[in-house]
């Protein structure tokens, strides 16, 4: 039900949401998502430990994502310098929907 509220409500623009595990560095995680808020709708910012080592990535869930999910990666490449991996978390369900994940901040 929830999935579906949110696929209504955003219809097709696609929803960036970014996690962090630096405190230290949130203004400039604000910057970032300041940059990505002219492609994209950024809903949330979460600071999420880092408990179980996940590295910087992007992650997508569908595969009907993949192209957006490489197009969103260049671009907070071209903002921060910093490379991240793709991960299909493989729940079609879920539209228009990436998670930006970062190890650490910028």
């Amino acid at each position: 039900m929830i999935v579906q509220t949110v696929n209504n409500i955003a219809k097709n623009k696609l929803r960036v949401y970014i996690q962090y595990s630096n405190k230290t560095n949130k203004s400039e995680i604000d910057d970032l998502a300041s940059h990505l808020k002219d492609y994209y709708l950024i809903p949330l910012i979460n600071f999420v430990e880092n408990k179980s080592g996940y590295t910087n990535k992007i992650r997508y869930y569908s595969n009907n994502d993949l192209e957006k999910a490489r197009d969103l990666s260049k671009k907070v490449k071209e903002i921060t310098g910093i490379d991240f991996k793709l991960k299909n978390i493989n729940q079609p369900k879920i539209k228009n929907t990436i998670e930006v994940w970062f190890k650490n901040t910028i």
